[in-house]
């Protein structure tokens, strides 16, 4: 019997956590808008669900969470969950929600002004958390979408069967 559990979960971070700006902006830079009714945070997340992530963890510090929390929910709905293969064609009962979760920081290391902690500390939270919960949402590959860089999201798209593939993609 062959099981219907994906064999790989694969999480996105979104490393927002240190913040420092040269812009001397009120909000964070990557709440900047880049289109209408789209920021470089909306872009990031949209970067994930293009990627294939099945669930996306923001590393920001608590006095930043509700901002982003506000801007881009608890979930999102992936852009591909209305097609149904053996129809062809959408349906909203193969919709499907990417959830979004939020971690701050560790105490000791919110002084460190890198991005790469933060990435680590996003990585080791869900790998600490998903396994608890069950063997089969043990994040078995991290995607890492940076909110300070902008291009064109087709990319991903194109290569997200390499990317979800089990083999080292960068």
């Amino acid at each position: 019997m062959e099981s219907s559990f994906r064999k790989n979960h694969m999480v996105g971070i979104l490393p927002l956590s240190p913040h420092s700006s040269n812009l001397k902006m009120p909000w964070p830079d990557y709440l900047l808008h880049i289109g209408e009714n789209f920021c470089i945070l909306k872009s990031c997340v949209h970067e994930c669900l293009l990627a294939g992530c099945d669930s996306i963890w923001v590393v920001c510090n608590d006095n930043t969470s509700p901002i982003v929390r506000k801007v881009i929910g608890d979930y999102v709905l992936c852009p591909e969950g209305y097609y149904d293969p053996s129809s062809g064609q959408y349906s909203a009962s193969y919709e499907r929600f990417v959830p979004i979760f939020y971690t701050p920081m560790e105490q000791k290391y919110r002084n460190i002004e890198s991005l790469g902690w933060s990435v680590l500390s996003g990585a080791l939270t869900s790998f600490k958390v998903c396994s608890r919960i069950s063997k089969w949402v043990r994040p078995s590959k991290y995607y890492v979408s940076f909110p300070y860089s902008v291009y064109d999201l087709s990319i991903v798209a194109a290569n997200k069967s390499k990317i979800r593939s089990k083999d080292l993609f960068f």
